[in-house]
């Protein structure tokens, strides 16, 4: 992923610590897309099941599980009808 650095630069980082800001993030915004009643009744694996939504975003496995499609997570929890 290119950010921001130092210096008026761009810089290229990867690695989990880098990219758990941004999943978490995601979830933020897949909760705040879910109704009152989802929201309260949402499980763990729920959450990791809209985070599978994933597109593929290298053929050689360099980037493990692929790039989140957050349009597709946030349309299967709001998808969710939970009674």
């Amino acid at each position: 992923m290119v950010t921001t650095f130092p210096g008026d630069q761009y810089a290229v980082a990867s690695g989990t610590s880098f990219s758990a800001p941004l999943v978490a993030g995601a979830v933020s915004l897949m909760f705040n897309a879910a109704n009152d009643h989802v929201v309260l009744q949402l499980q763990e694996a729920d959450i990791v099941r809209a985070l599978k939504h994933a597109n593929l975003c290298a053929t050689d496995g360099s980037l493990g599980a692929g790039c989140l499609d957050l349009s597709k997570a946030i349309q299967f929890i709001k998808s969710m009808n939970m009674q």
